[in-house]
């Protein structure tokens, strides 16, 4: 997993930072921290960082905020830091460097009920209060050696005018914490402005932010309209709130958050670094790493129809957006947590198919950074409405859960999933293989959008050997054969249609299930089976074709079309359908039992492949 290993790293959540905040003389609303914490939760899974100080001075008086806070590090999914190890300890230190402005820090104060459920999660090595005040003492001169990346130079220039006042100040009065309301307090009336003095929260903040980053290896998230700070754009997208955001909501995440919100916080703490979590997060930031390369190349232009150069931040977004917006399931939310990463996968690699069509710059990033393949999917492909009623069922039956619908370009396919790796797609095409909406394109379109491990034509059929088989039995194809296709001369006609062998791995799996049924009161049959565009209720055609093909043991419309999708598509394929007549005298009392039958076969060979490829993909792990 190249982005976890190269890139991931724990998130520093320096917004939730009180003293920034005043002077930067910004104020975001609660709603605002919460949903960017939870789509910085969402898209990663190294865990979030933060100095406990700074979390309940800004938290205080939020109760949603805190209530979210406590959940997350009590699950070990926040650590809240500090150079004190017991919270006692913390309290005392507080209560000491800020006894000169008291008033401002009532959490330290009082009766301490806000710091309730916080805890001290790790130590940190360092004194942060330590480190600012070491900066300031270390300046001299007319630069400022020490600031970094963060501070704006407006800002610096305001220090260093005041430099000797603020280096007195903390010379002077080391128990006290480098902070605006102590130096508004202890410098001398009128020495300090209030505009230095909110420079100087801004420098101060600003180194804060690089020395916590730094210290405890983690990265800046971007993007929380920081006022009066540089953003460090080092790993952008990857840790940018507004493009996360952007790309959930494309993925459908509030609509889901929306119905199931009261146990989703649980559920994620849950899930939390999970094999789920973490697939999911390596395909999001593939994903975005891929659009950041299509948008700071030429390429962008040939993603959105209607482009204009913007902001990098912007053109990413918009670049995800597009690519998204055909390519998540369109039905209702998924009912868990699970489900929707799931499906956002399944979204993020047909957008990233689409992506990388449209540019090379998006195609080489993606396929440099894409993790290998993580799930088994089979499509099966149905053409009539018994067939669909009687799949559906079967499927629910067998333990697989309808999660969701597919967008296939040209029409839409269910998606039924089992289990973390395994997924059902159900397709329908029209009667026989050619024409708009035959399941030659129709299969095709879906093996490109879902990329199909494997192929299944499920349904009914009519049998040829009437001595030996019964309505109901069960038809399994070793090959298929083009009826249809011949020379017709003057003196003789010739067969020129292909027999075209089936998939070996799903014709093992169906040999092994066959043994399953030897009891049953239908029977299962492997062999040659015809294709052709013709619905056969004709005694005469029905004899010829015994005649042409003495080894064939039925016929049916769809399989043609199958094999030349799954040919192009280089997918395993197989039929398995139920005999429902004898291709003469047809009256449809028979569809049901055969469709059922044919259906639990078929689902039968595959799980078996679904297991058996799963497990190879587990140990390839």
């Amino acid at each position: 997993m190249k982005y976890l290993v190269e890139v991931e790293r724990p998130i520093f959540l320096h917004f939730l930072n009180r003293e920034a905040a005043l002077a930067s003389q910004q104020a975001r609303g609660e709603v605002e921290d919460l949903e960017a914490i939870n789509a910085l939760t969402v898209c990663h899974c190294s865990g979030l960082t933060v100095n406990i100080s700074q979390m309940v001075e800004y938290a205080a008086g939020k109760s949603r905020l805190i209530s979210t806070l406590v959940g997350l590090s009590q699950s070990g999914i926040l650590a809240s830091t500090s150079h004190d190890s017991t919270m006692s300890e913390f309290i005392a230190s507080r209560q000491r460097i800020y006894r000169n402005v008291a008033s401002k820090y009532p959490m330290y104060f009082g009766t301490g009920l806000e710091l309730e459920g916080f805890r001290i999660s790790k130590s940190n090595s360092f004194s942060m209060t330590n480190l600012l005040r070491r900066d300031l003492l270390d300046q001299s001169g007319t630069e400022l050696s020490l600031i970094g990346k963060r501070a704006r130079p407006e800002d610096a220039a305001k220090v260093v005018a005041n430099l000797d006042v603020l280096q007195t100040i903390a010379f002077k009065h080391r128990d006290d914490a480098i902070t605006r309301a102590n130096f508004e307090f202890l410098a001398d009336k009128g020495t300090l402005t209030p505009d230095v003095l909110d420079a100087t929260g801004r420098m101060f903040s600003a180194l804060y932010f690089e020395h916590y980053a730094s210290q405890n290896g983690a990265a800046t998230c971007t993007g929380m309209t920081e006022v009066g700070f540089v953003e460090n754009l080092e790993h952008f997208p990857h840790y940018d709130v507004p493009v996360l955001r952007a790309v959930l909501r494309s993925l459908g995440w509030e609509a889901m958050a929306g119905v199931v919100r009261e146990n989703l916080r649980r559920e994620l703490e849950t899930l939390y670094r999970s094999e789920s979590h973490r697939l999911f997060v390596e395909y999001l930031n593939a994903f975005l790493g891929a659009c950041l390369a299509a948008a700071n190349s030429a390429s962008a232009a040939s993603i959105l129809a209607t482009w204009n150069p913007g902001t990098q931040r912007s053109t990413v977004i918009n670049i995800a957006s597009h690519l998204l917006r055909d390519s998540r399931a369109l039905s209702s939310p998924p009912a868990t947590l699970l489900l929707f990463f799931d499906e956002a996968m399944d979204a993020l690699r047909r957008a990233a198919s689409v992506g990388s069509s449209l540019s090379e710059e998006f195609r080489a990033a993606w396929g440099a950074n894409a993790p290998p393949k993580n799930r088994v999917s089979v499509l099966m492909v149905t053409a009539t409405e018994v067939e669909d009623e009687a799949l559906d069922a079967g499927l629910v039956t067998a333990g697989f859960i309808l999660s969701g619908s597919v967008n296939l370009g040209r029409g839409y396919a269910e998606l039924y999933s089992r289990g973390t790796h395994h997924q059902v797609v159900h397709v329908r095409s029209g009667a026989g293989s050619s024409g708009a909406n035959g399941s030659e394109l129709v299969v095709y379109d879906a093996l490109k959008a879902v990329e199909a491990d494997f192929a299944i034509a499920v349904g009914i059929c009519f049998g040829l050997k009437k001595a030996t088989q019964s309505l109901g039995d069960v038809l399994v194809s070793e090959s298929i054969v083009d009826y249809e296709t011949v020379r017709v001369g003057e003196a003789e006609t010739r067969e020129r249609g292909v027999r075209q062998p089936s998939g070996t791995r799903l014709l093992s799996a169906a040999q092994i299930v066959k043994r399953a049924y030897g009891s049953a009161e239908h029977r299962v049959f492997l062999g040659p089976m015809l294709s052709g565009q013709k619905l056969v209720d004709n005694e005469t055609l029905v004899g010829d074709l015994r005649a042409r093909y003495p080894d064939a043991l039925g016929g049916e419309m769809e399989g043609n079309g199958i094999v030349g999708a799954c040919t192009r598509a280089s997918t395993e394929w197989i039929i398995v359908k139920g005999i429902c007549d004898w291709g003469f005298k047809k009256r449809g009392n028979h569809q049901v039992e055969a469709a059922n039958n044919a259906v639990g076969v078929a689902i039968r060979v595959a799980i078996y492949v679904l297991d058996a490829q799963g497990s190879r993909l587990l140990e390839s792990k």
